[in-house]
């Protein structure tokens, strides 16, 4: 018996591609806003994080 045909050919390969590409434009974002945090202080973070526009989002 041999394979059985597939319905997607190349089906393996696209979805591998697929999670490379989120898994590293994912978490992007995440490492932008600890980089971004790093270069502030505590008092700078507490005065974003109590914002107006902050607190009313």
């Amino acid at each position: 018996m041999g394979r059985a045909k597939r319905i997607i050919p190349g089906f393996g390969l696209t979805m591998g591609i697929t999670m490379s590409r989120v898994g590293f434009f994912a978490p992007m974002p995440m490492i932008a806003l600890a980089w971004r945090t790093a270069d502030l202080s505590l008092k700078e973070i507490i005065d974003s994080a109590t914002d107006a526009r902050v607190l009313s989002s």
